[in-house]
Protein backbone atom coordinates (compact mmCIF):
# COMPACT_ATOMS: atom_id res chain seq x y z
CA UNK A 1 0.00 0.00 0.00
CA UNK A 2 1.11 3.53 -0.71
CA UNK A 3 0.11 6.27 1.74
CA UNK A 4 0.35 9.93 0.78
CA UNK A 5 -0.48 12.94 2.94
CA UNK A 6 -1.90 15.99 1.17
CA UNK A 7 -2.76 18.66 3.72
CA UNK A 8 -5.25 17.11 6.15
CA UNK A 9 -5.98 14.25 3.77
CA UNK A 10 -4.43 10.77 3.70
CA UNK A 11 -4.62 8.88 0.41
CA UNK A 12 -4.18 5.12 0.56
CA UNK A 13 -3.85 3.17 -2.67
CA UNK A 14 -2.24 -0.01 -3.97
CA UNK A 15 1.35 0.28 -5.14
CA UNK A 16 1.64 0.04 -8.92
CA UNK A 17 3.50 -3.08 -9.96
CA UNK A 18 6.43 -2.75 -12.33
CA UNK A 19 6.13 -4.13 -15.86
CA UNK A 20 9.86 -4.85 -15.99
CA UNK A 21 9.45 -8.63 -16.37
CA UNK A 22 6.37 -8.66 -18.59
CA UNK A 23 8.27 -9.68 -21.73
CA UNK A 24 9.70 -12.70 -19.89
CA UNK A 25 6.15 -13.73 -18.93
CA UNK A 26 5.00 -13.43 -22.55
CA UNK A 27 7.98 -15.51 -23.70
CA UNK A 28 6.75 -18.40 -21.51
CA UNK A 29 3.43 -18.66 -23.37
CA UNK A 30 3.16 -21.74 -25.53
CA UNK A 31 3.50 -21.17 -29.30
CA UNK A 32 -0.14 -22.15 -29.84
CA UNK A 33 -1.49 -19.75 -27.21
CA UNK A 34 -4.55 -18.05 -28.72
CA UNK A 35 -3.61 -19.34 -32.17
CA UNK A 36 -7.23 -18.94 -33.27
CA UNK A 37 -7.65 -15.56 -31.59
CA UNK A 38 -10.32 -14.65 -29.08
CA UNK A 39 -13.96 -15.56 -29.27
CA UNK A 40 -16.13 -12.71 -30.46
CA UNK A 41 -18.92 -11.79 -28.07
CA UNK A 42 -21.86 -9.61 -28.91
CA UNK A 43 -21.99 -6.37 -26.96
CA UNK A 44 -24.96 -6.07 -24.61
CA UNK A 45 -27.41 -3.27 -25.28
CA UNK A 46 -26.81 -0.34 -22.92
CA UNK A 47 -29.20 2.25 -21.58
CA UNK A 48 -28.96 5.59 -23.35
CA UNK A 49 -27.60 8.39 -21.21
Amino acid sequence: MEIERIGDELRIRPVHRSLAGVLDVFARFSPDFMRDGRESHEQDERDKI
